[in-house]
């Protein structure tokens, strides 16, 4: 075997002999993507509900309840409504037949009735809504407070004690859950964008 210049066993590279021992080299990493993360604006972010508003909100159906029992239990026998307006208007219109004082009596104890239990359904619903962010809820529970407070002051005529604490009470409660509904922390709660 010759060895001399030009043999093509001396002039073979080493380059191969080297890659063999070692292990292929890998492209360079692209480099890393920035990580985003979505963050919503600061008038989209949610606050929790005020103590307050819930506070206020379980006035106003406690005040509702309050009103539906003193409408309702003149008609289950505690007290007789229905002897009580009939007393009232023969005592208040003595000259009018009775077919008149009798259509009088009824239509008056309907419309106490009717409208006691109307007014208890609008309060109920409406602290809902305003326990659930609906702002206008304040605006329609302030007009159901003055309502409530005529129809209280019209049922005292005929109403038992009973009936009568409970209405006062109602109309309580509705004016502590009023004030509480027009705090401060209340209007910014409720100012804030509702998601659906």
């Amino acid at each position: 075997m010759s060895t001399g210049p030009g043999d093509p066993m001396t002039e073979a590279p080493t380059t191969s002999l080297d890659a063999i021992g070692r292990p292929p080299e890998r492209p360079p990493q692209p480099p890393s993507r920035p990580r985003f993360e979505f963050r919503p604006p600061p008038s989209a972010e949610r606050t929790p509900r005020p103590s307050v508003l819930t506070a206020s909100s379980l006035l106003w159906l406690v005040a509702a309840g309050a009103l539906l029992l003193a409408v309702v239990l003149p008609l289950v026998g505690v007290g007789d409504l229905w002897a009580d307006v009939t007393a009232t208007v023969a005592r208040d219109f003595p000259n009018e037949s009775p077919t008149t004082r009798d259509r009088a009596v009824a239509a008056l104890t309907a419309g106490l009735v009717g409208s006691g239990v109307l007014l208890a359904l609008l309060e109920g619903g409406a602290a809902a809504a305003l326990r659930s962010g609906r702002s206008g809820a304040r605006i329609l529970l302030a007009l159901l407070l003055a309502l409530t407070a005529v129809h209280g002051l019209v049922m005292i005529g005929f109403a038992t004690p009973l009936s009568s604490a409970m209405l006062g009470a109602g109309v309580a409660l509705g004016l502590v859950a009023a004030v509480l509904m027009f705090l401060p922390g209340t209007t910014a709660w409720l100012a804030q964008p509702r998601r659906h």
